[in-house]
């Protein structure tokens, strides 16, 4: 029986005596030396699986959840745990969590790469729309770093050679292989695949790479089949032969898109994923054959195999799948995942010791599941021993309920059927409510409509204070239905609702179903619920203290003792915005991202604000961030960084060659300036969320030609709607000045229209003429910068103050350079008070 528990209980908890009864096991180990596939029957599609010395991990697609970008743990590639969600969130925006009518359903988190070099965790991986990360780590389970890249790598692959290069493998449709520096930019890149993105027949993606012997390999799935290709060359950047099929005698079995793995014996495996639909894209285990060169697949009927010959530590223990969750932790288990970025202010595991407090976090007045946050999910699970049917179970306390709240239990995809206790006219009854997600094409743009809104009220389960709510559901995909039933008898008794909601998976979402727990409101924030366990076993009387023992309080001590930015300080950004990581090192010394859940307040708020974990810079300055976490006994600790926003630094990071870039042939050198542009080529720099300039009068280029090049076809191109393919406002270069300027509150764009200052979301230069007998242009570009004077020179925000070399201040150039002394000419300072000013050296 669970007890109340004081912070002080928490902070002094003893273990929980020994469990009875073994959980449920998802386990494709037969017990004779044999494994049936699926190797895990749940969703995790993508799989990049590796080994470092005698343990294998391996990576998959989270899509939106999170903390996303799941990697499991295994000694034998047959028996997994989950070691960690590496990715705590990708952005804070509005976006990415359920803000605003908007989403990121069938974006997020895609194919990522998994590496393991010179006792670094490398974890490369790309989004459709927010661009790639490079995530490290020295221990799998973290801390997690993150950094956003300066370009995307879709469906990539990544190595580490023995030369100390590294390498990525990419792309949809076509394929290309880049040789990357050590900050992941493009150091030299080749096509190796020429596809068609549109024509699925000749489309390649879910490159993997690889240097095995002589050759160097990318594993690829093509779109239009099961069908797996493989290339292979003596030489990273080609040419490659290929591309070979290599899996003919499983592609039957529709698994595609895989990756390689070799043991410390030598043998070779590679793990695929197949669309199984209800429950998702799930992983297959195959070995693998090289008598002929090439990685061939070897399949069987039955898909039955011999265990990989792997000779396990007796100290390794047998890894398995956590599902069923009693939430007697001050963390919530690595097998959860919030559907979108949640409210952490709205959820808790130590308000309530031994349960976990979900608050309403989000009013849905027209009844629109898809967009209630804090939605906790985990992967629904077949089973291997029981194939017909997989349970899920809460014990829930609703006396926290306000009028209008819903909470309870739900099967979600792209359709969804939520379950459980909703209050209305002061009334807790059971409903049952339905609805699906579907892409709309509106204006000519794909958004997500909520659609098919179907809802059931039930019985009155008058002063009932704790509800048990179950679902039963039949994954085989000619069957896919659910049984819904409730209990308010401690599981003694059943009542059900209904048995033929049928479950879906399409590509709104990309996701198998998954059990989701929610609580909403309806009318007003304020109501709660208490969730005591959720269970997948099957039993009906489920005691959480037969399988976990007797609860004596929360195992960890959710004590925070230290609070740190993983960041370099001060943050050069360019006038655009980025999320930070903030991890707490508890006093058990685990170390955990807590940047969601942490406040933020900015010295600076007019040039850098903060929106919860997300850092936003709209003007040139600085500003020092200030973070605090409060922890679950209510210890608040603080740390800072600082941050310095620029808009058109001349760094290869910040300044962006391919705004549009079809000849490929666009380069930047930032130490010396020198641009160079093909014919009708941009480049420039892209504000995300846009940048005011409407308190200055002119936008100045300073820019020549070299290598003989007269630049008067460069142009400077500003938009104040963030589509390059908008109309924007044109400037041409002005020979005697040799500038390109920009009137900014006088101009208009190419239709005519007024242009609007105060959002600009794109500069960009651009050479303007068609000239096929020439390649490309040269420029020096020495300054870019913006001011009030008519003589468009630079000085008109800057002070007449001379440097005194007493006074104790940080120096940072116009592009927010810091400097370790002052130099001649125009520097920024920053005073011990956080001020900033511009001055002039001489």
């Amino acid at each position: 029986m669970k007890k109340q528990l004081s912070a002080l209980a928490i902070a002094l908890a003893t273990l929980p005596i020994a469990a009875n009864k073994p959980l449920v096991s998802y386990s494709a180990d037969n017990g004779d030396g044999t494994f049936t596939n699926p190797v895990l029957w749940a969703d995790f599609p993508d799989p990049d699986i590796i080994r470092v010395d005698d343990t294998y991990y391996f990576v998959s697609t989270s899509m939106p959840l999170v903390p996303g970008a799941t990697i499991m743990r295994s000694y034998d590639m047959v028996n997994w745990e989950f070691a960690a969600n590496a990715l705590p969130f990708i952005e804070n925006d509005d976006k990415h969590s359920l803000l605003n009518g908007e989403n990121r359903y069938a974006r997020g988190q895609w194919a990522s790469a998994l590496q393991y070099h010179d006792g670094i965790f490398y974890l490369l991986m790309n989004t459709l729309e927010d661009g790639a990360y490079i995530l490290t780590a020295s221990d799998v389970e973290g801390p997690w770093t993150r950094r956003k890249l300066s370009r995307g790598y879709y469906d990539c692959g990544l190595l580490f050679d023995t030369d100390g290069r590294r390498y990525i493998a990419c792309g949809a449709g076509a394929i290309t292989i880049f040789e990357v520096d050590e900050d992941f930019n493009p150091i030299r890149q080749q096509e190796v695949y020429v596809g068609n993105a549109e024509d699925k027949t000749e489309s390649l993606e879910g490159s993997r790479l690889y240097h095995i012997g002589d050759y160097y390999y990318i594993y690829n799935t093509r779109t239009a089949d099961s069908y797996q290709y493989c290339f292979r060359s003596t030489d990273p950047m080609g040419p490659y032969e290929g591309p070979m099929i290599v899996n003919d005698a499983i592609r039957s079995k529709g698994v595609h898109q895989g990756s390689l793995v070799q043991t410390a014996d030598g043998d070779w495996w590679s793990m695929y994923f197949r669309d199984e639909w209800v429950t998702g894209r799930i992983p297959y285990l195959v070995p693998v054959d090289w008598s002929t060169g090439w990685p061939i697949a070897v399949g069987s009927p039955n898909d039955t195999y011999k265990k990989p010959s792997i000779k396990v530590a007796s100290d390794k223990p047998v890894p398995s799948v956590a599902s069923t969750d009693p939430f007697r932790s001050a963390r919530l288990g690595k097998q959860w995942q919030w559907n979108h970025v949640p409210d952490p202010t709205k959820w808790s595991l130590t308000e309530r010791p031994g349960w976990l407090r979900m608050h309403t976090a989000s009013v849905s007045k027209d009844n629109s599941f898809y967009y209630v946050r804090n939605m906790l999910q985990q992967r629904m699970w077949g089973d291997h021993k029981n194939p017909t049917a997989t349970h899920a179970t809460i014990k829930m306390d609703v006396s926290g309920m306000r009028e209008g709240d819903r909470a309870g239990l739900s099967v979600m995809a792209s359709k969804n059927a939520r379950f459980g206790v909703t209050v209305d006219n002061g009334e807790k009854r059971i409903f049952l409510s339905t609805s699906r997600l579907e892409d709309r094409n509106v204006d000519g743009k794909t958004v997500k409509h909520e659609l098919d809104m179907t809802d059931y009220i039930f019985a009155s389960i008058e002063d009932a204070k704790e509800v048990l709510l179950r679902a039963e559901a039949n994954v085989n995909p000619s069957v896919k239905s659910v049984k819904f039933s409730y209990s308010l008898d401690g599981g003694k008794s059943w009542n059900d609702i209904r048995n033929n909601f049928s479950m879906a998976y399409d590509l709104s979402v990309f996701m198998g179903n998954h059990w989701t727990i929610f609580n909403y409101a309806t009318d007003e924030l304020g109501g709660y619920v208490d969730i005591d366990w959720f269970s997948t076993e099957a039993d009906t009387e489920f005691n959480e203290d037969d399988y976990f023992g007797e609860f004596m309080g929360i195992e960890e001590n959710p004590a925070v003792v230290q609070l740190e930015a993983e960041c370099d300080s001060p943050i050069q950004l360019m006038g655009s915005n980025f999320s930070v990581n903030v991890f707490a090192t508890y006093a058990d010394g685990s170390i955990r991202n807590v940047g969601a859940e942490a406040s933020y307040t900015s010295s600076n708020p007019i040039a850098v604000y903060t929106d919860h974990a997300q850092i936003y810079c709209r003007e040139e300055g600085s500003a020092t961030i200030s973070v605090a976490y409060t922890d679950g006994l209510g210890n608040t600790l603080t740390t800072s960084f600082d941050v310095t926003s620029t808009l058109f630094p001349l760094t290869y990071h910040h300044f962006d060659t391919e705004i549009w870039n079809p000849d490929g042939v666009n380069a930047f050198d930032e130490e010396t300036g020198h641009l160079t542009l093909g014919n009708f080529n941009c480049a420039g720099w892209h504000y995300n969320e846009g940048v005011d300039f409407s308190q200055y009068r002119y936008l100045v280029v300073d820019a020549e030609g070299y290598d003989g090049y007269d630049p008067q076809d460069l142009q400077l191109r500003i938009f104040d709607r963030n589509n390059y393919w908008d109309k924007a406002s044109i400037n041409t270069y002005n020979k005697s000045k040799h500038l390109i300027y920009s009137d900014l509150t006088n101009c208009t764009t190419e239709d005519g229209r007024r242009f609007e200052p105060e959002h600009v979301y794109y500069v960009g230069l651009l050479s303007a003429t068609w000239n096929p007998s020439l390649i490309d242009r040269h420029y020096k570009i020495n300054k870019v910068y913006l001011t009030n004077r008519d003589d468009l020179s630079v000085e008109s925000h800057v002070s007449s103050m001379i440097y005194d070399a007493e006074e104790p201040v940080e120096y940072y150039t116009v592009s927010g350079i810091r400097l370790k002394s002052p130099v001649p000419g125009i520097n920024i300072v920053k005073r011990k008070d956080g001020t900033t000013e511009k001055i002039i050296v001489k």
